[in-house]
């Protein structure tokens, strides 16, 4: 699995001024990309509480980049 000084690794290898964007690939309009401000990182970058895998604790924090929004009841 990878780690933060993964996460950070990639990172540097990126033009440092990229700007950070939000996209739906999966719309007609896919090009179109809308900013993301340093406030709202925590909206998509955040650690989860109580992590699991296959409902059993992980063990240690994990960073969540990418929310699928799925709902599952």
């Amino acid at each position: 699995m990878a780690t933060i000084k993964d996460l950070i690794e990639y990172l540097q290898g990126l033009p440092q001024d990229a700007e950070v964007v939000t996209t739906n690939s999966y719309a007609w309009l896919s090009c179109e990309v809308e900013g993301v401000s340093k406030e709202n990182f925590k909206r998509y970058i955040h650690l989860k509480d109580n992590p699991q895998r296959n409902g059993k604790a992980v063990g240690h924090p994990c960073l969540v980049i990418f929310d699928e929004n799925r709902i599952n009841y």
